[in-house]
């Protein structure tokens, strides 16, 4: 609710003395109308009544309301303020009335689009040369940037915040409490240093001695970077104590000049000015975690990761080739043996065949692994039709053996990827409804979409389906539920998440107990 107008006229305006509190009207109107026409921010002029005297064109850019909206409704201005900051508008109201000075408040508003927008707004009383009071005159800044930039800084500096309250509580009563901060910089995992304006040290504890490898003598008084050079890292102090903002990093790489021997190291760490009343900067509050096993256990991991799938290739092509002359001979037996042969003998060469059959997808599983990690492929629209019909063809035995009904749209909607990558996802779906899927399976292919910009494709089965719980670990691993029901290698799943996540789609299960289960995966669509 606004203020009454006749509230907020300054106390004894009409004595008011020439010059009071703000700018004489100028007597060139014609000139301020131009100049104020071409201001950047909203200006305006309110009358002694509340009525608008004038409105910069500006306010359409920030309010979304023309100028001829404010000067025939002067209680607009009102009801495009945020509900929940319009008590703030109405004290500052009050305030102008009683103390007749400059000042100022950043309130929200609402544009007629229901976009929420920041304003700065500054005011003043304005009087003609003989004291008489001419209302106020305002300039309203949009300042929504400023405060989103303000928000999404204060976002990053939360976790760094959270894990030092007591550091931040420090730095704000230092001068008088100096004592709970030599307490709290004692008892802490962090590496805590205070520094004066020239990055000396200050103060130190016992956790930044013990990973700076000097003694605390050599680091009281001297120059931060005198010990640790480092242009970078003096940039960035240099640019704090310039701007008064602190900064947060992530595992910021450094090489102690003077300590060759520990090689790279990795710290999170934070630097807060500490500032005075007047906001000048008396020192900074630095603080480190050191995370360098943490990062070397990563790159370990990568480095292992990548021998790992090197070793995988090479066990995969050298059982290729075997495998393939070893299933050439059993064919040849078997079909040798196939007229009047022993029964028993043509059972155990068709084992032999089914068994080599199933390897060679193991090893053609282990490569397609493998190369989802070191191959970089270029997508291309797919045709999945082909695609789907030779991942079939690598089941036909499969197929035929569980007796399986199969049905699938005649055509499929187009989507990018890796055409030798998508047919080893097919496989492994398909495979996994044939062997886990009801008796007789009936196996359902489809797609949809697209939907957010994937196409989804699905493996529908009329299996027993999964319980919460597995599903939940279903891609994490290569586990297998049912292992006793079916046999099969276990890496399916696995390669089926990591290929998909690299064409840049996503996988999943739907799943209910006694209802089936229905596998998918998504590949963007065809832009």
């Amino acid at each position: 609710m606004d203020v009454e107008h006749d509230e907020l006229r300054p106390k004894e305006y009409e004595e008011a003395p020439p010059g009071q509190a703000g700018a004489a009207l100028s007597l060139d109107e014609e000139y301020f109308r131009l100049l104020a026409d071409f201001t950047y921010d909203w200006e305006s002029w309110t009358g002694p009544d509340g009525r608008y005297l004038y409105v910069s064109p500006s306010c359409q850019r920030i309010t979304g309301h023309r100028r001829e909206e404010f000067l025939r409704d002067p209680g607009l201005m009102v009801r495009i303020i945020y509900p929940e900051d319009r008590h703030l508008w109405a004290a500052h109201r009050r305030a102008e009335g009683e103390r007749g000075e400059t000042h100022g408040i950043d309130f929200r508003i609402l544009t007629p689009e229901g976009e929420v927008r920041w304003i700065g707004h500054v005011c003043q009383q304005v009087y003609a040369d003989d004291g008489t009071w001419l209302g106020w005159r305002s300039s309203n800044r949009d300042i929504t940037e400023q405060k989103r930039a303000e928000t999404e800084r204060l976002r990053l500096l939360t976790r760094a915040e959270e894990d030092r309250a007591a550091i931040r509580d420090l730095a704000a009563r230092l001068e008088s409490e100096w004592h709970i901060l030599q307490a709290i910089m004692d008892n802490t995992h962090a590496s805590l240093a205070y520094l004066d304006p020239e990055f000396r040290f200050v103060h130190v504890n016992d956790t930044y001695v013990r990973g700076s490898g000097h003694t605390k003598e050599e680091l009281l008084g001297q120059d931060h970077f005198r010990l640790f050079p480092d242009a970078e890292n003096q940039a960035i102090f240099e640019r704090v104590r310039d701007t008064g903002q602190p900064l947060a990093y992530r595992a910021k790489p450094f090489e102690y000049a003077d300590q060759p021997e520990r090689g790279a190291t990795y710290w999170d760490w934070t630097l807060v000015p500490v500032k005075d009343t007047e906001g000048r900067v008396q020192g900074f509050v630095f603080s480190l975690l050191d995370v360098t096993d943490q990062v070397r256990a990563g790159q370990e991991l990568e480095a292992m990761t990548r021998e790992l799938d090197a070793y995988a290739h090479s066990v995969a092509h050298d059982l290729e080739q075997p495998l393939s002359v070893i299933m050439g001979f059993a064919d040849l037996v078997y079909e040798d043996l196939e007229e009047g042969g022993d029964p028993v003998v043509l059972d155990m060469m068709n084992r032999i065949i089914e068994t080599t059959v199933k390897m060679k997808e193991i090893v053609r599983s282990l490569l397609l692994l493998a190369s989802t990690r070191r191959q970089e492929v270029k997508t291309r629209t797919l045709d999945m039709t082909p695609i789907v019909a030779a991942a079939l063809r690598r089941l036909e035995g499969m197929i035929d053996e569980y007796g399986a009904e199969l049905t699938m749209p005649d055509a499929w909607p187009p989507a990018t990827g890796h055409g030798p990558w998508i047919e080893g996802v097919w496989v492994n779906y398909v495979s996994n409804a044939l062997k886990y899927g009801g008796r007789p399976p009936q196996i359902e292919l489809g797609a949809s979409g697209p939907n957010d910009g994937l196409v989804r494709f699905w493996v529908r089965d009329n299996g027993d389906g999964l319980t919460a719980e597995q599903q939940a670990d279903l891609f994490a691993s290569a586990i297998q539920w049912g292992h006793d029901r079916a046999g099969g290698h276990g890496l399916g799943l696995t390669i089926v998440r990591r290929t998909v996540s690299k064409l840049g789609g996503e996988v999943g299960v739907d799943s209910r107990l006694g209802e089936g289960s229905t596998f998918w995966f998504s590949l963007p669509a065809v832009a």
